[in-house]
């Protein structure tokens, strides 16, 4: 089946209240150019799952779909491939990504969430739910080359197939922070090693909750222990195939 094809067959699931993509499928294949909006939308509902927390017709009612000629991705390792290119952002509106029996509690809380495609090549680059505060403590994303300094990991490519378990289900397992604490998340689909899977990359959500409530650390300088309060972050690393946590730690920013 065509991509053109799939994603035809997929809006008619959608209106039938049909989910886009569930843990376990087989992984579809996704490397074609995203030619208007609704193509671009049909794929970010494929990577993310929305569909299935929140009900497709509000979905449709409120997302906005444009295309940027420049994206800064600040991806460590893979920026140099797509800054600067021709990027779908796909904007959804007030989604929970709690499980349909703790949202039925009231459970929660909604967020508004940023999805961006290459344009050539129909793959995922990043999906983003930002901090507008003004809060000055919050330390935002660092640039790429600095992140590729910090970390103990390293991403290979962008894998080419859409993934088995997608990010509304990844994100329910997250151990390391909560959509409802962090000022910001930030997630990628990659194909990753780190320091527990070896050197053959494995395909993997990465999700980093950033900005979340302080907690309390004990610096010592010269003379005594002082205890202060430092914003922290916390990232899973999740195999896209079956579920499993690679990786999970909470850290302080500096």
């Amino acid at each position: 089946m065509t991509l053109r094809k799939s994603i035809v067959f997929f809006i008619i699931l959608s209106f039938n209240g049909g989910s886009s993509i569930y843990a376990g499928d087989t992984p579809q294949g996704n490397n074609e150019r995203i030619t208007n909006a609704d193509s671009a939308l049909c794929i970010a509902l494929q990577y993310t799952g929305f569909d299935r927390c929140r009900d497709i017709s509000k979905i449709k009612a409120e997302v906005t779909t444009e295309i940027t000629d420049s994206f800064d991705s600040k991806i460590p390792f893979l920026y140099k491939e797509i800054d600067g290119r021709k990027t779908w952002v796909v904007s959804f509106y007030n989604i929970n990504l709690k499980d349909p029996e703790a949202r039925s509690r009231g459970e929660g809380c909604q967020r508004n969430y940023e999805v961006y495609l290459d344009a050539l090549s129909g793959k995922l680059s990043k999906i983003v739910s930002s901090y507008h505060g003004n809060d000055s403590s919050f330390i935002p994303e660092p640039p790429a080359p600095l992140a590729e300094q910090a970390i103990r990991e390293k991403y290979y490519s962008f894998p080419d197939s859409i993934p088995a378990l997608d990010f509304y289900s990844a994100a329910q397992s997250a151990r390391s922070g909560s959509p409802c604490v962090a000022k910001e998340i930030v997630a990628i689909y990659v194909d990753y090693s780190g320091m527990h899977t070896g050197e053959k990359p494995i395909p993997v959500w990465r999700i980093n909750f950033r900005g979340m409530a302080p907690i309390d650390i004990y610096a010592l300088d010269t003379r005594k222990k002082e205890l202060i309060l430092k914003w922290h972050e916390g990232y899973d690393v999740i195999d896209s195939r079956t579920g499993k946590r690679w990786a999970c730690e909470t850290i302080g920013q500096p």
